[in-house]
């Protein structure tokens, strides 16, 4: 979307939002809010967490959750290395930067101590709803940017929309902290919890909601934060993994420029997606709260989430193998080797195609007889791909394909216990004849015929660059 389309987005939900609230705000008002809202999202680093995205999350019907949709995501550090100029002095009133310039100090983010703070009844909100108290460090994968991204909202939207609808929307952002483990048996869950750190803000500052009022306001909360995430329960695995690929380049910044990310780059990426999926449970990533969503709805997201996390962990268990082979087969060449150098490059609109290591596989063969659903879905997945394509990668994977169907899904998958162990010997501080000596190890693993007829169509890219080099003389 474009940066002017965004910024008109984003102003005509707010105008929606302050109508259907009944609340008199000033056009200039409203124009300087989306500015600050429309330029950290658009960022050159955001690929998932966009301007559309956030439009997705708001919805079309409820104003509190369109404003909280808009304010959610304008503070993500991983992916924007940084903090919004603009954004920045409503936090850093707040919160302060620690380096570890002394001994006893940890890197971080931490709230300032309380004779450091203000006054400030806003912060005080925010930081109630929150759970949060003066001195706290605010962990990354533990709210930080929610809870920063609450306070620039509470910050920005104060004067212009009322305390308690601004409490309202603290709420809903709080609710998209994703992926909390689920608290201790016999105490409140997540959602429980916001509602009673709501009933005390409402009480401590006279907010004036009432039972009722509450209540909804953690009911929008939660619809909100599931829609937050709803692509976990997407019914087409595809797009489930079109979600999952979007998110790849934003804490993987090398991968936007595709012919120049390494073997290794694209690897990693690969490993820590690998990694965040295997570690998430189901449970953790819809919430409900009272009658919201009604029981079997939220069963069966946690059913769909749980069946796209194994598709998921299968469809990266095979790119793993197959990357490992590719990292190892480049190693005869050297350390981190550019990936299109091997694979071939991208197909892009302003350049000819060249020769891909994919045009000189032979024909994938047919899938065996009788295998599972599960395992059926993966191999068309890899052969025909994801829903979308992509600048930074192909949508489906010929290489994995080809090795999946020549050893079979299952066998494929074995040799990702040796594949971990190559990686971590290519990440060590070994000497390259040693790391050289592990990936002839693990080439050999793979039965010769398949090894051989990769490792021939990857010559055969680099004879044919070395031909149209040739020919420009």
């Amino acid at each position: 979307m474009q940066l002017h389309d965004a910024y008109n987005e984003c102003l005509r939900r707010l105008r929606t939002a302050a109508h259907k609230l009944d609340i008199e705000v000033h056009e200039i008002e409203l124009q300087r809010i989306s500015e600050l809202v429309v330029q950290p999202l658009t960022g050159p680093w955001r690929q998932y967490h966009t301007i559309e995205h956030i439009f997705e999350v708001g919805g079309k019907d409820d104003p509190l959750e369109m404003v909280a949709a808009l304010f959610h995501d304008v503070v993500y550090i991983q992916i924007d290395l940084s903090i919004n100029f603009n954004l920045a002095r409503f936090i850093t009133p707040f919160v302060r930067e620690v380096k570890p310039v002394r001994s006893g100090l940890t890197e971080g983010l931490v709230v300032r101590e309380q004779n450091d703070l203000d006054d400030d009844r806003l912060f005080t909100l925010v930081a109630t709803v929150f759970g949060i108290s003066p001195g706290d460090r605010l962990e990354p994968q533990a709210g930080q940017n929610e809870f920063l991204s609450a306070l620039v909202a509470a910050k920005v939207l104060e004067g212009a929309f009322p305390l308690a609808a601004i409490a309202q929307i603290i709420a809903c952002i709080e609710a998209t902290i994703p992926f909390r483990a689920s608290p201790p048996a016999g105490t409140a869950d997540h959602s429980e919890q916001l509602y009673q750190r709501l009933c005390r803000a409402n009480l401590e500052l006279a907010l004036g909601l009432d039972e009722h009022a509450l209540r909804e306001a953690v009911r929008r909360a939660v619809r909100l934060a599931n829609r937050d995430v709803e692509g976990f329960a997407s019914s087409n695995p595809a797009q489930f993994l079109d979600n999952t690929w979007n998110l790849l380049p934003e804490t993987n910044h090398a991968l936007l420029t595709s012919t120049a990310y390494t073997v290794r780059d694209y690897r990693l990426s690969l490993q820590r997606m690998r990694g965040f999926l295997h570690r998430l449970d189901a449970d953790a990533v819809f919430r409900r709260f009272a009658d919201e969503p009604a029981e079997a709805v939220h069963h069966e997201r946690l059913a769909r989430v749980a069946h796209n996390l194994s598709i998921a962990a299968r469809y990266l268990g095979a790119k793993l193998v197959t990357i490992a082979f590719v990292e190892a087969m480049s190693m005869r060449i050297g350390p981190d080797i550019p990936l299109s150098l091997i694979m071939g490059a991208l197909p892009r609109p302003d350049a000819p195609p060249g020769p891909t290591l994919e045009g000189f596989l032979p024909p994938a063969g047919s899938p065996p007889v009788g295998i599972s659903e599960l395992e059926s879905t993966v191999l068309r997945l890899l052969e025909f791909g994801r829903e979308s394509n992509l600048s930074y990668d192909l949508k489906h994977s010929p290489l994995a394909a080809f090795f999946a169907l020549e050893l079979g899904l299952g066998p494929m998958l074995e040799l990702l216990g040796p594949a971990e162990t190559l990686f971590a010997r290519l990440d060590s501080n070994d000497d390259i004849d040693t790391k050289r000596e592990q990936c002839e190890r693990f080439l050999a693993l793979f039965p010769e015929p398949a090894a051989e007829t990769v490792i021939a169509c990857a010559l055969q890219v680099l004879l044919e660059r070395s031909l149209a080099l040739q020919a420009v003389r």
